[in-house]
This record gives C-alpha cells, structure tokens and sequence, in this order.
C-alpha cells in the first residue's frame, strides 16, 4: 500500500496537480489530530484514570476536550 501511495503521490506532483508540502501537512494533520490514535489516548487515559473515565462515561465531548489540540468541540 505504502508503494502505491508513493507512485500516486508522485504522479500527482509531477503534473504539477499537488504541492508536496501541501500533501504533507494533509498528512501530518490526519496523523496527529484525526488518525485512531486519539481514540486509543482516550481508551488508555480511561483504563488508567478511575475518575477520568467517570467523566467520560458522563459526558465524553468535555472529557476528550483535555487532550488540547485535536479535538473542537462545534
């Protein structure tokens, strides 16, 4: 999968239909702010934090809220 991605990625920036800086910050953000690792930080801290995964059985928006940075609530 990583080759094919590689071969995609620089068949687009050759025709000059993405900027490689660009898609690596699309990248970036996908990793750290939207990717399922949040949901494992979340699951973790719940496991190992009697009161925190009260909080989150409470109400989980403000309880994932103390992760700073990726998650807004709207």
């Amino acid at each position: 999968m990583a080759l094919r991605t590689e071969a995609l990625e620089q068949l687009l920036t050759e025709r000059g239909l993405i900027d490689p800086q660009v898609m690596n910050g699309i990248i970036t953000q996908y990793e750290t702010n939207v990717g399922p690792l949040n949901g494992a930080k979340v699951v973790a801290k719940a496991w190992t934090d009697p009161d925190y995964r009260l909080r989150l059985l409470q109400d989980s928006t403000a309880a994932i809220n103390v992760f700073p940075g990726w998650l807004h609530t709207y």
